[in-house]
């Protein structure tokens, strides 16, 4: 079974950082957008399991993409990330 959760990319002093509203404390930086978003990708992946190996279930994937994207021309980077729930 797979997930699709919303992402948001921020473009921090040094580095970017990434964070998912859905899965809260799962966070991913690094020094390029790819090198982040497959960070993250990675960090989405270990944090279900550690809940898996918990015995709970992975948050759901609620938040549409669509309700994070800020209007404010924002220079933060809004993508999804499909994982194995």
């Amino acid at each position: 079974m797979h997930r699709t959760y919303a992402v948001v990319v921020r473009k921090m002093p040094r580095n970017y950082s990434a964070d998912c509203p859905d899965v809260p404390g799962c966070v991913a930086t690094g020094r390029t957008i790819d090198e982040t978003l497959r960070r993250m990708r990675s960090a989405l992946r270990m944090h279900l399991r550690s809940l898996r190996a918990g015995g709970q279930g992975p948050p759901p994937a609620v938040t549409p993409l669509s309700r994070v994207v800020r209007r404010d021309k924002s220079a933060d980077i809004y993508t999804v990330i499909r994982v194995a729930a």
